[in-house]
């Protein structure tokens, strides 16, 4: 739990930080890699500004007038999956109704992981990681990875991608978009992250790598076995204990599953699940589940002990864990299948049974789905309230940030331009073109305040999933803390945005008259 209140002061640190970063540039500071959304449920109602420049006319979308806090966003249910499409397409799902509420077109894609406020995907045809908003299901950043990429994890406020072709996992820093080699080893084909970082390769060497709350990493172990590592997992549900998952692919091209030992990488357990081509691996909460075609099967069997059981799914993609885990209640597993031209959505029953049909998902094949990773059980009631709170804090965050202010964003770049140009055609000491520099000025302090803004929501995401690895009462409360002076900050840099727009727009029509 020290790394936990660890990780908490530094956040404390970081937010204080951010409050006294000016907004009076006068230049337009360079964009980051995230793109702006528009968020459908909320309506505006101030009157659009036309600007006439050069014969070109230009509609330039309303400045938001209406309270911030009639933005926000309630917290995702934890029945939401991800779901990608053969189209290209990610897809935001009611697991418990198939309802595909939201989607966005991102390309093809090879793994998905649900964290930070964001769905982050890799794609080995784009060599890119692409990240998208949770709350408005829109882009908002794209990294180029310069190699093709096999396997992602988030955790710790940074994203880790495997790059097999480079014989490297490298960590990706949401924020400043920096990529550093966090490991160097041959063909990495899967990684995952908790504390740990561990990492599995074509060969079968499955290595860890111990993480410090400062961040660097040092290797404890590496673990030989034979075949091609499909995937690992670290299980942090029963926190502090951490168990450690590989599913291998052997010689023989049939898959088995190891657990081991997180001190010292020995085979604790072990299992030949009776499946072949395997394409998923997951554990949720203490089941270990895995998913294959020829025909499609979903084979679960209980850490705890027991026989496995297998289900059959029509043409099935993928699985994914829904709901909140609870001791001694076997968890929720959907399945993304089909007839190959289509795809639905299945309920899979823990322990054996027939899957249930909850509905069509869309006329094209599913691919993959992914949920968010559970949260550390607490007895109940225990600090569900706060969590809950900090979870919803986040979910303001985004609305703000990924919604509407991104929005303003992009008019403060349409502003902006304008501004210039106007500017170049006004004589030189006329009152046209002074307050066409001030009208630029607007422009760039609302892109400043922007910026401002993308730190504060990124603290935020990371706030609320450090807080859902705690059952610390003290720890929670801190969160709390820190979270509440951070949303606050963002909806002070919001009204920042509005007024520099305003008063900026307000001078470009000065302006535009004056020539």
């Amino acid at each position: 739990m020290r790394r936990l209140t660890a990780l908490v002061l530094v956040l404390v640190v970081m937010a204080a930080g951010c409050g006294d970063d000016s907004t009076g540039a006068t230049e337009a500071p360079a964009t980051t890699g995230a793109t702006g959304s528009t968020a459908a449920e909320t309506t505006t109602t101030a009157v659009a500004t036309t600007t006439t420049a050069a014969e070109t006319t230009t509609t330039v979308a309303p400045i938001v007038t209406i309270p911030v806090r009639e933005l926000a966003f309630d917290p995702l249910p934890d029945t939401t999956v991800w779901v990608t499409f053969a189209d290209g397409t990610l897809g935001r799902v009611d697991a418990t109704t198939a309802e595909l509420q939201a989607s966005v077109q991102v390309g093809p894609v090879d793994a998905l992981e649900v964290g930070l406020g964001a769905v982050w995907l890799v794609s080995c045809e784009q060599q890119a990681l692409i990240s998208v908003s949770q709350q408005t299901v829109a882009e908002t950043g794209r990294w180029d990875l310069g190699a093709c990429p096999s396997d992602l994890a988030v955790a710790d406020g940074a994203v880790l991608v495997a790059l097999a072709d480079a014989d490297a996992v490298v960590s990706v820093d949401p924020l400043s978009g920096e990529i550093e080699i966090i490991v160097e080893i041959e063909a990495p084909t899967s990684v995952d992250a908790g504390s740990p970082v561990l990492v599995g390769t074509a060969d079968g060497q499955v290595a860890l790598w111990d993480r410090s709350p400062e961040g660097s990493f040092s290797h404890e172990w590496t673990t030989h076995l034979a075949g091609n590592v499909f995937g690992v997992i670290v299980n942090d549900f029963w926190w502090p204990d951490i168990d450690l998952y590989v599913m291998v692919i052997g010689p023989d091209g049939r898959p088995f599953i190891v657990v081991l030992d997180a001190d010292t990488g020995e085979i604790l357990d072990s299992w030949d699940p009776d499946l072949f081509e395997v394409f998923s691996f997951l554990v949720w909460a203490d089941w270990v589940f895995a998913a294959g075609g020829l025909p499609g099967r979903v084979w679960d069997v209980a850490r705890s002990g027991g026989d496995p059981t297998s289900t059959e799914v029509p043409m099935l993609s993928s699985i994914a864990g829904v709901g909140t885990p609870m001791p001694g209640v076997p968890p929720q597993v959907v399945a993304v299948g089909g007839d190959g031209e289509s795809s639905s959505l299945y309920t899979v029953p823990t322990g054996g049974g027939p899957a249930t049909e909850v509905g069509e998902l869309a006329p094209v094949p599913a691919s993959l789905a992914a949920a968010a990773p559970p949260p550390l059980y607490c007895p109940p009631d225990h600090v569900a309230e706060t969590r809950q709170n900090i979870a919803r804090m986040a979910a303001d965050a985004d609305a703000i940030y990924s919604g509407k202010a991104a929005d303003l964003n992009t008019n403060a770049g349409t502003l902006h331009q304008q501004a210039n140009d106007l500017a170049d055609r006004a004589p030189q000491g006329s009152e046209a073109r002074e307050e066409a520099n001030l009208a630029a000025g607007g422009a760039a302090g609302a892109q400043m305040s922007y910026e401002i803004m993308n730190g504060d929501a990124f603290t935020l995401y990371r706030l609320s999933d450090t807080a859902s690895k705690s059952c610390d009462p003290q720890v929670l409360r801190d969160i709390e803390d820190v979270a509440e002076t951070t949303l606050q900050k963002i909806e002070d840099r919001y009204r920042e945005m509005e007024d520099s727009l305003r008063d900026g727009f307000r001078y470009l029509a000065s302006a535009e008259g004056k020539l």
